[in-house]
């Protein structure tokens, strides 16, 4: 059975986020396809921020650009792309099948 989701980060507190695009290639969906943010950033002059500084804690914008650019997305090695959740300061990584329970508070996988 494949797992519902998986932690991606659980101890980097306000550089959790930076961290995910220092250690991940990070995705941001653009209709039906998904981009790079990395691309993304480079194609939007509007930012002046990189890979680097976007979700840093010294941007004064790290937290607003969070929310500009959610929902991000990694891509497994099966090449599914998995949504990242931030719950209670953790980030995990979502298999596409699954769906939040309101009940449970969880996700679970479609058909289980």
């Amino acid at each position: 059975m494949d797992a519902t989701e998986l932690l991606v980060d659980g101890h980097h507190g306000i550089y959790t986020y930076h961290e995910l695009a220092r250690r991940y290639p990070v995705f941001v969906q653009e209709g039906e396809e998904y981009i790079l943010l990395d691309s993304k950033l480079a194609k939007s002059p509007e930012y002046d921020a990189d890979l680097s500084n976007v979700f840093h804690p010294d941007n004064d914008s790290w937290c607003e650009n969070i929310d500009h650019f959610s929902p991000l997305y990694i891509k497994s090695d099966k090449g599914e792309f998995w949504l990242v959740d931030s719950r209670d300061g953790d980030l995990f990584a979502v298999h596409p099948d699954a769906e939040w329970n309101e009940e449970t508070e969880t996700y679970e996988l479609k058909g289980e």
